[in-house]
């Protein structure tokens, strides 16, 4: 066992990644996350909001399906939930 610990030391610093990922939430409905074209449409403008359109380095984006509704009680219309409005 003494050999193994000499040949693999636990004490080892392994070097740090200098820029970690940062993860990015993008919320979008299922006709648009599961539409290769339409991802492929909006991704420039994701990239855009984060600081350079043809560059993802750095951002670990995930494009989630939405699942959060609200129903509107007069129509009772269902659709997703604006975080921007």
């Amino acid at each position: 066992m003494a050999e193994m610990s000499a040949r693999f030391p636990s004490d080892v610093n392994l070097p740090q990644d200098p820029v970690p990922f940062r993860e990015v939430r993008v919320h979008a409905p299922a006709e648009v996350v599961y539409d290769l074209k339409k991802v492929q449409e909006i991704l420039p403008k994701v990239l855009g909001r984060l600081g350079c359109p043809t560059c993802c380095s750095g951002f670990d984006i995930r494009f989630l399906v939405e699942r959060d509704l609200v129903v509107d009680p007069r129509s009772l219309d269902v659709r997703g939930i604006d975080p921007i409005a």
